[in-house]
């Protein structure tokens, strides 16, 4: 059995926690994140060029790709996540957009304020292309911290269905008082006659 040093103790711990985010993202929006499946495919061709490399020198430069690989991981699949709850978000707006949410909901501009951050985050490290891997912990904190503000949101749909229930209720009676008001105002015009 090989003897692992430190260096390979790392890009474990950081391939570890890749397959973690990777579950995570199956978890949220049931599908396979492909990018980070394919960012730990490049940290597994690295590592493995680093075990059989001529040199320290050169072994140590695909240790260093290994674990950028396995943080772009992280990366692609919290940015898989995030993409998707914002756009769930983005639902939701549209779904109450005729109610007052608040009420219903009163952590809703806290995740309205988490989903513009985490927006911005996205933005961010998307215009820094080869250079994503740096944002894997920032983006990490932020796609966690929206999932909870998305799952509190996705519980508050019951009571704000029951809203707009009750709103298209009261516009239902609104709309027949003034039928049956018209409907007697021409019964009293054509009776007057």
């Amino acid at each position: 059995m090989l003897a692992i040093d430190n260096g390979f103790e790392a890009i474990d711990a950081l391939y570890r926690e890749a397959e973690q985010a990777l579950h995570e993202a199956e978890t949220v929006h049931h599908e396979l994140s492909v990018p980070s499946v394919n960012q730990l495919r490049y940290a597994g061709r690295h590592v493995l060029s680093a075990l059989v490399g001529a040199d320290a020198a050169a072994a140590e430069e695909e240790k260093q790709r290994a674990q950028r690989h396995c943080q772009r991981a992280i990366y692609d699949a919290f940015d898989g996540i995030t993409s998707y709850l914002l756009e769930s978000i983005a639902d939701f707006k549209a779904d109450y957009a005729r109610i007052e949410i608040t009420p219903h909901f009163p952590r809703y501009h806290e995740t309205l304020e988490k989903a513009r951050n985490a927006r911005d985050l996205l933005i961010k490290a998307r215009t820094v292309s080869d250079d994503r891997h740096r944002y894997y912990t920032d983006c990490r904190k932020a796609a966690r911290e929206l999932k909870s503000c998305h799952d509190a949101m996705e519980l508050a749909r019951e009571e704000l269905n029951k809203a707009i229930k009750n709103r298209n209720r009261v516009v239902y009676f609104a709309w027949a008082g003034i039928v049956v008001a018209l409907i007697g105002v021409a019964a009293t015009v054509l009776v007057s006659k």
